[in-house]
């Protein structure tokens, strides 16, 4: 293992397999016009405890470290600093590892750059990520990694950015504590598709740009600001989070009311473009109580309106509102609750766009 225990202006390459090195706290690796720290070879591990710096211009294809080689572990920790006058990291290879506890900071460019030759690449960020155009950008044809974000990806335009070939998939899971923030755009994913789970919070659009994978979001955090999810077979679903207005855009979408209905306060859950007997809304056997098993919603079990009609009645649709209602006993005692809205209130709906799920 090589330790850093000095300050120095030269570059850090990694010359063999299974090279180790490590950066101690308060020193710091300061290199103008270069990458700071640079590998190409397998299995290379990197620790930085203290700070890193390079004024390297993008046009190298680099950020302040690169690393080529496959399973490449880059840990960043509490305190520690990464920082690049256009790019902060850049990955390529199979299996690169990212722990990011500190900060990684692309001044003009990127944070974190998920490379053209990349594959299976895993972002554990739980500090701070930033950068001008992308605090994380993925540029693959064949795969689109995982971010696992409890801390803050920010960016002057876009927060997560990634841009696929057709199948290829990037995979954002946003925790309890996460912020994804971008002042153009939170996430941009274009072709390809994107799995998406929130739990934390994201400021800004989300949008499958050109996309043309079935995208997945599951929402129980906080999205300010709309979503619009591109073409193919999207799913969004409800999870008792806040958010904007969801477009389900091009294709055939599923909109999924699960987990529990959100109360008032955050809002009525949005769908911006439902279209009858092309778009289909999910509705969770658990969540909704009397309404059958499995499968498409049965005729008895739905109503338009404001009220149910009988107590067979629990699912209601008001067309002159667009609200989505549930009553739990029918025509009974108890109230309706508001747990959707279709903007415009479509004409049209009917109980065979409803299926019951898991």
């Amino acid at each position: 293992m090589s330790v850093v225990s000095i300050n120095r202006s030269t570059r850090i390459d990694f010359t063999a397999l299974d090279n180790t090195w490590t950066i101690n706290p308060d020193i710091s690796v300061f290199v103008q016009a270069d990458v700071a720290v640079a590998s190409t070879i397998a299995n290379s591990r990197f620790t930085n405890n203290g700070v890193v710096f390079a004024a390297v211009n993008f046009n190298n294809g680099n950020g302040a470290l690169s690393f080529s080689g496959n399973n490449a572990v880059i840990q960043n920790a509490t305190a520690a600093s990464i920082t690049g006058f256009d790019g902060g990291l850049t990955v390529g290879g199979i299996g690169a590892s990212i722990d990011n506890d500190g900060s990684i900071t692309g001044a003009r460019e990127f944070g974190v750059l998920f490379g053209s030759g990349s594959r299976d690449v895993n972002l554990d960020n739980s500090g701070k990520i930033y950068g001008g155009s992308f605090g994380v950008w993925v540029i693959n044809s064949s795969d689109g990694g995982t971010t696992n974000n409890s801390g803050e990806i920010r960016s002057g335009s876009v927060g997560i950015g990634a841009t696929l070939n057709t199948g290829v998939t990037t995979v954002i899971n946003n925790a309890k504590d996460g912020v994804i923030q971008g002042v153009a755009k939170a996430i941009e994913v274009n072709f390809g598709r994107f799995v998406l789970d929130n739990k934390g919070t994201i400021n800004g659009l989300v949008q499958g740009a050109l996309a043309s994978g079935a995208d997945d979001v599951t929402n129980s955090g906080t999205i300010n600001g709309l979503t619009r999810l591109g073409n193919g077979d999207d799913t969004f679903a409800f999870a008792g989070g806040k958010q904007g207005t969801v477009f389900g855009e091009a294709d055939s979408d599923t909109f999924v009311f699960e987990g529990k209905i959100a109360p008032k306060k955050k809002g009525v859950a949005t769908i911006g473009d439902f279209t009858p007997a092309d778009d289909t809304i999910g509705l969770s056997k658990g969540l909704f109580k009397k309404i059958g098993k499995s499968g498409t919603l049965k005729d008895k079990f739905f109503g338009l309106g404001k009220k149910a009609s009988d107590t067979s009645e629990h699912i209601l649709y008001d067309d002159n509102s667009g609200l989505l209602r549930y009553d739990k006993d029918g025509k009974g005692g108890a109230k309706a609750k508001v747990f959707g809205l279709l903007d415009g209130g479509p004409d049209g709906v009917t109980a065979d766009d409803f299926t019951i799920v898991a």
